[in-house]
């Protein structure tokens, strides 16, 4: 737990925090000394506290919640982008008392996929404005990318 790179809480069902790992610590910003027996949402912004509430209904009936993209504040007010996946904690009669968070920081990843669409819209911005006709083609000889003008100039080339 201490050596992943993710951060990784346990949570009462009730959401307080009772474990928060050295990830954790990076990632938000926060000691554990600081978070541990606070409410989960500290971290939350305004406008995702209703999260948790959904996220322990799951839980309390035993349900995993994988791979859910959200946002989350760290300590100085920075927001990131967060992987959640959140999996009940059970006792030894099968009944779910508490929960465990592994969340993954995809700030990055989320900046990086915003700029390829950026790119890609500007790309495609470009090609569609140009006076000439445009084809792209791959190392196997497929066309890519056809353009407004080329396709006006093949359906012209077509009629006549």
């Amino acid at each position: 737990m201490e050596a992943s790179d993710d951060a990784i809480i346990s949570k009462t069902l009730e959401s307080r925090i009772v474990t928060w790992n050295a990830a954790a610590e990076r990632i938000y910003r926060y000691s554990a000394r600081e978070a541990i027996g606070r409410k989960v949402n500290f971290r939350f912004p305004p406008e995702r506290l209703a999260e948790e509430a959904a996220i322990v209904a799951k839980i309390s009936m035993g349900e995993r919640v994988e791979h859910y993209e959200t946002t989350r504040v760290c300590k100085g007010g920075r927001t990131i982008d967060v992987s959640v996946s959140v999996s009940p904690i059970l006792d030894s009669n099968r009944k779910v008392v508490a929960a465990s968070q592994i969340s993954h920081d995809i700030t990055e990843q989320k900046r990086a996929q915003t700029m390829v669409r950026e790119s890609e819209a500007k790309l495609r911005a470009f090609l569609e404005s140009a006076s000439q006709g445009v084809v792209t083609i791959d190392q196997k000889g497929r066309i890519e990318l056809v353009n407004a003008k080329m396709e006006n100039i093949s359906v012209t080339a077509a009629t006549n």
